[in-house]
């Protein structure tokens, strides 16, 4: 925890340049670390890779909440008007959410990706953490898978939430838009919350369906979000 924010460390590959973040330096530990939200064609290639998918209602409703202080005065966009502006037909394009989900899971059988849910690391999170070591060729023994399941958690992450805000981003951003830095914008939050200032409209819901229906259903026969989690908890089962 010897860093001032996360991004420092694990550099984030889209906003390396911006920030003065020099991608090829030693990093502190072995194997170095890079974090990015690119898709697989446009993603730095000869590494290993962990993807994380996540149910697009809940991705949606995450994305919203960490713009908000920081890309945009809270209260200032409402969840429509936000859903409108991020899912317009480009997002049919090579650029949206729907591209980037379809061409990792056209990896699901290349050996140096590593397919995850969201949801099935919150259910499963030590299983998750020895995957994943498994998975970087780490020794994990007792101190050290200790370690990371206390260090990983919700909680622990929200008592140090400073070293996990994106400061380095938010500042750059507020360069360019006149907000103020010290707006509560942590990515790292309670969880759900009942404000329904957070809650997706039906009609959100059904074009979210729309844009699934178009794009996984229709190219790997997955019907729905839950079709996806079962067939990548499949990818790792033996026997």
């Amino acid at each position: 925890m010897d860093f001032e924010e996360i991004s420092n460390v694990t550099p984030w590959i889209e906003l390396a340049f911006e920030l003065g973040i020099d991608l090829d330096a030693d990093q502190l530990a072995e194997p170095r670390v890079f974090k990015s939200h690119l898709s697989w064609r446009d993603v730095p290639k000869n590494a290993r890779y962990i993807v994380s998918f996540r149910d697009p209602s809940d991705a949606f409703i995450s994305v919203y909440r960490f713009f908000e202080g920081f890309m945009f005065e809270p209260g200032t966009i409402d969840m429509d008007a936000f859903f409108r502006w991020r899912n317009p037909p480009a997002e049919m394009g090579e650029r949206g959410y729907w591209h980037h989900l379809a061409s990792w899971w056209e990896q699901r059988d290349n050996p140096d990706v590593l397919l995850l849910c969201y949801e099935d690391m919150l259910a499963d999170f030590h299983g998750t953490v020895r995957r994943v070591a498994a998975f970087m060729d780490i020794a994990l023994d007792d101190e050290l898978f200790a370690r990371v399941v206390h260090q990983a958690s919700r909680r622990f992450m929200l008592e140090h939430k400073s070293q996990f805000d994106e400061a380095p981003f938010r500042c750059l951003i507020s360069q360019r838009t006149g907000l103020p830095v010290d707006t509560d914008a942590s990515k790292v939050t309670p969880g759900a919350r009942d404000d329904p200032k957070y809650h997706l409209a039906a009609t959100h819901q059904q074009k979210l369906e729309e844009f699934w229906q178009a794009q996984p259903s229709n190219r790997f026969g997955l019907e729905t979000y839950e079709d996806l989690r079962h067939a990548t908890r499949a990818l790792y089962q033996t026997g």
